[in-house]
């Protein structure tokens, strides 16, 4: 073998092993898969779920039949070995489960992978509960009926004519 067949053996080799290296980085990561995603955007009615925070991460796109999403399934315990909050006493069905995911804008998504000691597991799985109780509560709220508003305002009405009665009959004739 020449030298110039021994380059292109060892390049391609090169090449193949970065390729095998990178497949592997990726198939290491316990990533959500779309259902999980889309379950932990409903539950919490795709609003960020850091309570300093609850932007909508949802809206209209210039195109009617597309929506915007700035909203990222974030893992409570790292995808994978070294990242924040990594847990290696979780399987990998453990690590990509609707258990392990919160949902946040992509803003509170980057803080909490920065800054881990900040934003620990215990901090964001009460985020993930709030915000899920949160929607509950709006759930389930009971809004007055229309008949019960017209009644308060008629009610508000009747008392106007009552102090305006009392006014003209009191006071009219102080500025006549």
């Amino acid at each position: 073998m020449n030298a110039f067949e021994h380059y292109k053996q060892s390049q391609l080799f090169y090449i193949l092993k970065k390729e095998c290296e990178a497949m592997t980085k990726k198939n290491l990561r316990d990533e959500f898969p779309k259902n999980i995603k889309e379950t932990l955007a409903k539950r919490v009615s795709y609003f960020c779920s850091n309570p300093n925070c609850r932007k909508m991460t949802i809206g209209p796109h210039t195109d009617a039949n597309k929506s915007v999403s700035v909203g990222v399934a974030a893992h409570i315990s790292a995808a994978s070995p070294g990242g924040p909050r990594y847990d290696a006493t979780l399987t990998s069905s453990d690590r990509k489960s609707i258990k392990n995911g919160i949902w946040l804008c992509q803003n509170c998504g980057r803080k909490v992978d920065i800054d881990e000691l900040r934003f620990t597991k215990s901090i964001l799985e009460a985020w993930k509960k709030e915000a899920e109780s949160l929607v509950v509560k709006k759930m389930e709220k009971k809004y007055r009926s229309a008949k019960k508003v017209f009644s308060k305002i008629q009610d508000i009405e009747e008392i106007y004519e009552y102090f305006n009665e009392y006014y003209i009959a009191n006071f009219d004739h102080f500025f006549s």
